[in-house]
C-alpha cells in the first residue's frame, strides 16, 4: 500500500520532470530562424591548451627573425674584403681596392694615400711586391713584402747589386722594429726615380 508521503515524492518527481521538458521546448521555440542553440561552454583547461597552442604559433615566426637577424647583421657588418690580385686583359695586376685596403688596416698608410702614391685607376702600379701582399699571412709580414723590390730598386740606381742580399736581410729585421715606417720608406723607393730616393728615408 502506498503511504501518502510516497505518492507525495512521486508527484513532486514528475512535476519537476515535467518543467524540465517544458523549459527545454520553450528555449527551443525562443530561438530566432537559422540560429543554432548554444553549445556548452568548453572546459576551463581545454580553453587554456588552446590559447597558449596560438599562442605559440603566433611567436614562432618572430622567434625565427630574432634568431637570423644577427647572424645577417654579421654578415653584413663583416663582407669580404675586396680582391687583391686581378685580371686584366689576360693578364695578372694588382687592385688598387684590395692592397689599399690591406694597408690601412695595417696602419701602414690611409686609403687616400695609397691610391694618390701608388695607384693609376683602379689598378696599382706594376710592382711585384704587391702580388707578394696577396699570401701575406698578417701585418708583420705584409710589412715586409716590400724589401726585396726596394733594395733591387737601390741596387740598379747605385749601378750594381752586390749588396741586394745584405740589404733584404737589414731590412728585414729593420720592419719588426719599425713596420709601418719601414713599410712607406720602401714603397716610397720602388715608386719613386732614383735621385729622389733620398726623399724617401723616414725615422721615427
Amino acid at each position: 500500500m502506498v503511504t501518502s508521503s510516497q505518492r507525495r515524492v512521486a508527484v513532486g518527481a514528475a512535476v519537476a520532470g515535467a518543467c524540465l521538458i517544458i523549459a527545454s521546448v520553450v528555449s527551443v521555440l525562443l530561438l530566432r530562424p537559422g540560429e543554432a542553440a548554444p553549445a556548452p561552454a568548453a572546459a576551463p583547461a581545454m580553453q587554456e591548451q588552446r590559447q597558449e597552442a596560438a599562442l605559440a604559433k603566433a611567436e614562432a615566426p618572430a622567434r625565427a627573425e630574432s634568431k637570423d637577424a644577427p647572424a645577417a647583421e654579421e654578415r653584413g657588418d663583416r663582407g669580404a674584403p675586396p680582391p687583391i690580385v686581378v685580371e686584366r686583359l689576360g693578364a695578372r695586376r694588382t687592385s688598387c681596392a684590395g692592397v689599399c685596403a690591406l694597408e690601412a688596416q695595417c696602419g701602414f698608410r690611409s686609403v687616400p694615400d695609397c691610391t694618390a702614391q701608388s695607384c693609376e685607376g683602379d689598378l696599382r702600379k706594376l710592382s711585384r711586391a704587391d702580388f707578394a701582399m696577396a699570401k701575406a699571412a698578417d701585418c708583420a709580414a705584409a710589412a715586409a713584402t716590400p724589401c726585396e723590390e726596394a733594395c733591387w730598386k737601390r741596387g740598379e740606381c747605385t749601378g750594381h747589386h752586390d749588396n741586394d742580399r745584405q740589404c733584404t736581410k737589414t731590412c728585414r729585421t729593420l720592419v719588426k722594429q719599425l713596420p709601418e715606417e719601414s713599410y712607406r720608406e720602401n714603397r716610397c723607393v720602388i715608386e719613386r726615380p732614383c735621385a729622389e730616393l733620398p726623399l724617401c728615408a723616414e725615422r721615427g
